[in-house]
């Protein structure tokens, strides 16, 4: 959504002929017609990662007036836009073991966390984009020789969160970026009893403030028991 836009909701219909407002107008396959179209719609809204409730709303508010959805309601309802946000980390089989990954919406960042030789490691990975003054060289969502990965434990969607710093090794397969960092069991510790991680990369401030990807810790404390449990 940009900046200052509106959301709204309100019920489909087809016209009523005037002056027949009270005579039926639908026959059994357009009533058919119209429950398979509100199927179509509630398992879009699923497949979205928006609340069906919204198909609800829109049914209940008359297709004469319009339902404006308020910034609470659009963020309850999963409908505003982050484009780092991303889904709570799952587990996957991988050589025997087992790993935590998750992504963002629109897979533009993925982070993995791993147990390798004793070590828990976070690995954040993205797409590297080619140079527009040299097509032959990429470019990394920051500088790859930066050194600094900002890991920010948040508790809710306000807090300004607590920032762990770790040292990263960068590596590139064909056009993705890899930046890998070891987690100890004190950073552990801070993002198990945080609501929200983010990660930037960088230096700066403002490269802390530009946030690469943020995802839900929801099933992070059961996940960092399994991972952890030889690695810290």
């Amino acid at each position: 959504m940009p900046t200052g836009s509106s959301v709204g909701v309100h019920a489909f219909t087809d016209e009523v002929p005037e002056g027949n407002a009270n005579s039926p107008i639908y026959t059994r396959l357009e009533l058919t017609a119209v429950q398979r179209l509100t199927g179509v719609l509630l398992e879009y809204s699923q497949r979205m990662g928006v609340d069906p409730v919204v198909i609800d709303w829109a049914a209940k508010q008359d297709n004469t007036g319009m339902r404006f959805l308020s910034s609470d309601e659009l963020r309850s309802l999963h409908i505003t836009w982050n484009a780092i946000l991303a889904f709570p980390l799952h587990l996957e089989v991988y050589k025997g073991g087992i790993l935590a990954r998750t992504e963002t919406a629109d897979a533009s960042g993925k982070v993995t966390l791993v147990c390798v030789s004793k070590e828990l490691r976070l690995v954040f990975a993205a797409p590297l984009a080619t140079s527009p003054r040299d097509p032959r060289r990429t470019d990394g969502p920051d500088n790859p020789k930066e050194t600094l990965m900002t890991i920010v434990a948040k508790a809710d969607e306000s807090d300004l969160g607590e920032w762990i710093e770790q040292n990263y090794n960068f590596s590139q397969d064909d056009r993705t970026g890899y930046w890998t960092v070891v987690i100890d069991r004190s950073a552990l510790s801070k993002m198990v009893h945080a609501k929200f991680i983010e990660i930037a990369l960088g230096t700066t401030r403002s490269d802390k403030e530009a946030r690469l990807i943020r995802f839900p810790t929801d099933s992070l404390p059961q996940i960092a028991n399994l991972l952890g449990r030889n690695c810290v």
